[in-house]
């Protein structure tokens, strides 16, 4: 990844390289433009670094990035951040890694640079992207971004610490995968729960009590994209719901740290793990 012709190969029929020529640059202005993953990115600038996922000659997969530097120290790149403003894999070619690659190789850019802080905003909705963010790269989220975009739906905000022990553990797969039971059997407790009615839908419940432990658990439906197409008065709760309990736990020190998911029943059920950052980590 060293020149802007170097190809890099991390699975199986699949090429990423970075991006220049114009017709590059097009397609994958094209295939950001569709993406639901973090906003943004539709308009790339001289500035912007991107990278493509090919199988062959076909794109299937893009990212693109800048370099932020710090306020306080410009001139500092090891105080810049890396701002993924969009990722995206073309739906033929979904659950073949590509994501997860792309972003690895984002990592490998900012690590290159000396650069320790990769950043991006998601919607908390998006349980395929919470899976990649939080799951697979160890990534962290401690706060919210207003209602910036179209629609006026809140996005986390999300860091990822590229050189962190979590992260290498994770990249690594050196970490067993935590899973629901041992989250309760260590006594997070339920912040809302999901019910499900005759029709197969989940309904948000409860969601008042804010969290006061060491641990909580956020229920969140996995299938956004399912659920925006058969009620979207029921996604619009969900959304009122989640922005309602994430807040008031960031705002207590809560950090986002997990993404459980439960594959194996009839309806897939999904929670955010949150951890109190100071009792925690302090």
């Amino acid at each position: 990844m060293g020149r802007t012709e170097g190809h890099v190969s991390l699975d199986p029929g699949v090429t990423y390289r970075l991006l220049g020529g114009e017709d590059e640059l097009r397609a994958a202005k094209v295939l950001l433009g569709q993406a639901r993953g973090p906003a943004g990115a539709t308009d790339l600038g001289a500035e912007d670094v991107v990278l493509g996922a090919y199988e062959g000659d076909r794109m299937v997969g893009a990212t693109a990035s800048r370099l932020m530097p710090d306020d306080a120290s410009p001139a500092r790149v090891e105080q810049a951040r890396l701002h993924v403003s969009g990722l995206a894999v073309h739906p033929d070619a979904s659950g073949k890694g590509i994501a997860a690659g792309l972003m690895r190789l984002q990592r490998l850019l900012a690590v290159q640079q000396g650069v320790q802080l990769v950043t991006w905003h998601q919607d908390p909705l998006q349980g395929r992207l919470a899976h990649l963010a939080v799951r697979k790269l160890g990534a962290v989220s401690r706060g919210m971004l207003g209602a910036a975009r179209k629609g006026g739906d809140r996005l986390l905000e999300i860091e990822w610490w590229v050189s962190s022990p979590r992260v290498q553990s994770r990249l690594a797969g050196g970490r067993p995968d935590l899973d629901l039971a041992h989250a309760l059997d260590a006594g997070a407790p339920k912040l809302n729960t999901g019910r499900l009615d005759s029709d197969g839908l989940l309904h948000p419940t409860g969601g008042h009590v804010p969290p006061d432990g060491a641990t909580a658990l956020v229920e969140v439906p996995h299938a956004l994209d399912d659920l925006r197409a058969r009620d979207p008065g029921l996604l619009a709760e969900w959304r009122a719901q989640l922005d309602s309990i994430l807040l008031e736990a960031f705002s207590r020190g809560y950090w986002m740290t997990d993404y459980l998911w439960l594959r194996g029943e009839r309806v897939p059920r999904a929670y955010y793990l949150l951890i109190d950052g100071e009792r925690t980590l302090g």
